[in-house]
C-alpha cells in the first residue's frame, strides 16, 4: 500500500499562529494499557540484548538491542479510518469490502488516506482548577461547555453563518450572559447570589 503521508505539505505548519502551542495527544504504549477484549494485548520484549554474542566479534566493543513489538491496530491512541467499519459487507460510500480489503490491509479508505490534523483546541488545566477549589462536577461542566462551544463554532463555520467582524461586538452580550445566564432575556436583573 502506498502511503499518502509523504505528500503532506509541511508549509501548513507555517500557518500555525505565532505563539500557539502544539500538543501531541498520544499516550505511551504499555502492557498495562486498556485494549478491547477481542484484540491482542500490547507487548514488547527484547529479542536481542546488549552483550548478546554477535556472529562476528565487534572490535570496538559496541552492541545493540532489538525489540519485538506485538500489538493490534486498536492499541493506544489511534484514529479509525473510513474502512474500519462495515455494515452488510459495505464500507463507507457503499464500497464492497471485497473490493478494498486485502491480506495486507485496505487498498483504500485506510489511515494512510487521513492527512495530518491540526485543529484549534481548548486546553483545560484540571490540576490548576482543582487547586483553586473546583470539584469533579465543576471540571465535568467545564469540559461539557468547552465541547459544546467547539461544536457550535463548527456549525457556524459549516453553515457559513454571517458573524460580526470584531469580538468587541460580542462583549456587551457576553457581559449580560455572565450576569444573568443564557436563558434570561437582556435587561433581566441578576439573580441573588448563593450563600
Amino acid at each position: 500500500m502506498e502511503s499518502k503521508l509523504p505528500r503532506f505539505d509541511a508549509s501548513i505548519l507555517g500557518a500555525v499562529a505565532v505563539g500557539a502551542q502544539l500538543y501531541e495527544l498520544s499516550h505511551a504504549m504499555a502492557p498495562s494499557m486498556p485494549v478491547y477484549h477481542q484484540h491482542i494485548p500490547f507487548s514488547l520484549a527484547l529479542h536481542r540484548r546488549h552483550g548478546d554474542p554477535h556472529p562476528v566479534k565487534r572490535e570496538d566493543g559496541s552492541s545493540f538491542a532489538n525489540e519485538v513489538i506485538v500489538t493490534s491496530g486498536h492499541s493506544g491512541t489511534h484514529i479509525d479510518a473510513l474502512g474500519h467499519f462495515s455494515r452488510n459487507g459495505c464500507l463507507h460510500g457503499g464500497r464492497d469490502v471485497s473490493e478494498v480489503e486485502t491480506r495486507d490491509g485496505m487498498r483504500e479508505l485506510n489511515a494512510a488516506d487521513i492527512p495530518p490534523s491540526l485543529q484549534p483546541a481548548v486546553v483545560l488545566d484540571v490540576a490548576a482548577a482543582r487547586n483553586a477549589g473546583a470539584t469533579d462536577a465543576d471540571v465535568q461542566l467545564a469540559v461539557l461547555i468547552a465541547a459544546a462551544f467547539s461544536m457550535y463554532n463548527r456549525l457556524v463555520d459549516g453553515f457559513r453563518a454571517r458573524t460580526l467582524a470584531s469580538p468587541e461586538a460580542y462583549r456587551a452580550r457576553a457581559a449580560e450572559i455572565a450576569s444573568h445566564g443564557y436563558s434570561a432575556p437582556p435587561g433581566t436583573p441578576a439573580p441573588p447570589s448563593e450563600g
